[in-house]
């Protein structure tokens, strides 16, 4: 197990292009990106094998750094795979090893990046879902109206009713402040199981500069409880390294039954 961890560790920090260290979810609520409470869903959403997306406009606004927390909330075991070519969802569909294995393209654009993800190979990448697979990335959009559009127009051309297998998209915002400027999770759209449409479960009020629960969160009490003990606690510790906190979050108790 402590290989696998160490493995997917250095596959999430593989996201970090711009150097410095990795920002945790701690550095992230401090610096008012996401709240605790935000951070508590999430947490509970992702266990309970939610897939997601980030997505932000401006390069530099958050969402690779937003989605290696995300990817820190996976539970211990789940092998996290790097989508570095489309033949990586070729050969998990032959192999039949999609299940309860994360594929992560780095982020669904075009060009020669490495972990770039575009054209019919991104609604293969969807369908891994539909055999037990989680997926992750990121996409250059700030809406989900943009989102969608990304997604379901050629060349990429998903199925309108996969779209809710990527259950949470987050997408980010710059804004200015009396400090300069801030970076915020400002919609949060999910998608509850079995549907394909997506609900705005938290907004970012740019005037009170708050993150607040827009709709029901569609998941368990008991699971959301567990999930909020796990992130106070985290937070009252104050540790910021990222692979520390990764590590609290990996031997935490289990979520609540019912997720």
């Amino acid at each position: 197990m402590a290989g696998l961890d160490e493995r997917n560790l250095a596959r999430i920090e593989e996201l970090n292009q711009r150097g410095g260290r990795t920002l945790s979810i701690v550095d992230l609520v401090e610096a008012g990106t996401m709240s605790a409470e935000l951070c508590a869903f999430l947490l509970a959403a992702v266990r309970s094998g939610a897939s997601f997306i980030t997505g932000a406009v401006p390069g530099g606004a958050g969402k690779s750094t937003v989605l290696a927390n995300l990817l820190a909330f996976l539970p211990p075991g789940e092998e996290l795979v790097c989508v570095s070519s489309p033949s990586v969802l070729a050969d998990a569909r032959k192999d039949g090893r999609a299940q309860g294995r994360c594929f992560l393209p780095h982020e669904i654009g075009a060009g020669p990046h490495y972990g770039y993800l575009w054209g019919p190979a991104v609604a293969d990448w969807v369908g891994l879902d539909r055999l037990g697979a989680r997926i992750a990335s990121c996409i250059h959009s700030d809406t989900l109206d943009g989102m969608r559009h990304t997604l379901l127009s050629p060349p990429l051309s998903v199925p309108p009713a996969e779209l809710g297998r990527v259950r949470l998209a987050l997408f980010l915002r710059v804004g200015r402040s009396r400090g300069g400027t801030v970076h915020r999770v400002a919609q949060v759209h999910y998608a509850r199981p079995g549907t394909s449409a997506h609900e705005l479960v938290y907004a970012w009020d740019a005037d009170t500069d708050r993150i607040e629960q827009a709709a029901d969160l569609g998941l368990p009490e008991a699971a959301l409880s567990s999930a909020r003990d796990t992130i106070d606690r985290v937070l009252r510790e104050g540790v910021r390294d990222f692979a520390q906190v990764r590590q609290r979050l990996l031997t935490s108790p289990p979520m609540a039954a019912g997720v």
